[in-house]
């Protein structure tokens, strides 16, 4: 006997943009480096399945400097899964990506690969556009010192 569950569709490929600060330190070097701009472009697809969703982004960030007097530039490959709670619409996030600082150091260059973790909600603001606000958090390796850095930033973005 074969039982089928059912399957997930794709219901929405979507772009957007967002604006935030950015906190970062480090550990082993005793730095704090507090609210920088954090501008963001991001994309991805999102797939429903009951009362659950789940997808894929592909995200860009730049924040301005000074991190050792450079701006910083990210890549993120994300998963993410969430609910929706009435009109809202809630997530986590996890994945990985790609840090440069644009700078070379005694240790090395300014790149680093990096753990990225996060929290959301969305409300639709019109049909197919909704209001993003989210926490994130990046963690990375530099030689013998432990980075994080969070960001708290708001967003838009539009389904297509």
């Amino acid at each position: 006997m074969i039982t089928c569950v059912g399957r997930a569709a794709a219901t929405e490929v979507y772009k957007g943009q967002a604006y935030g600060k950015d906190n970062i330190e480090i550990d082993g070097g005793g730095y704090n480096d507090e609210f920088k701009d954090n501008w963001a472009l991001f994309g991805g697809v999102r797939f429903d399945r009951d009362t659950l969703f789940y997808g894929a982004e592909l995200d860009y960030s730049s924040s301005s400097g000074p991190y050792f007097v450079n701006d910083g530039d990210t890549w993120r490959l994300r998963g993410l899964i969430g609910t929706s709670l009435g009109d809202v619409d809630v997530f986590g996030a996890v994945g990985v990506g790609q840090f440069d600082a644009g700078m070379t150091t005694i240790h090395g260059s300014g790149g680093a690969d990096i753990l990225t973790y996060g929290v959301g909600a969305e409300y639709e603001v019109a049909d197919g556009v909704r209001l993003r606000g989210e926490w994130l958090r990046d963690e990375w390796e530099h030689a013998t010192w432990d980075f994080e850095r969070t960001t708290f930033r708001i967003g838009i973005l539009k389904e297509f």
